[in-house]
């Protein structure tokens, strides 16, 4: 089974059916049907934050997803180490021309 991995604007559509890409994230999770996917602690964290500015029912409604998330044996979730974090500091700093987030960094040293 190919490993897929699951960012930010994925789980956001899959969470709020009113996103602008939620269609988008509901054929790619046809299309990669029993794939195994792969998430990050940093990814479900800027998960949490893009729902934080949303009102409570969207908090609640984020947070029991995630919950759902890391408890799936379907799903694994990549956890951040303090030296996972430098090395993303590192390439952060070292890519500051591609206007990458730290999680993306994260995710990409993951």
């Amino acid at each position: 089974m190919k490993p897929v991995f699951a960012h930010t604007s994925y789980w956001v559509a899959v969470i709020n059916p009113g996103d602008q890409w939620a269609k988008a994230a509901e054929r790619a999770t046809e299309r990669i049907g029993a794939a195994a996917i792969t998430t990050s602690c940093a990814v479900l964290v800027e998960v949490l934050n893009f729902f934080s500015a949303r009102g409570k029912e969207m908090i609640e409604t984020a947070a029991g997803a995630i919950g759902r998330i890391v408890s799936d044996d379907a799903v694994t979730v990549i956890e951040t180490s303090t030296d996972d974090f430098i090395a993303a500091l590192r390439l952060y700093r070292k890519r500051a021309d591609q206007g990458y987030s730290l999680t993306d960094c994260i995710s990409m040293d993951s």
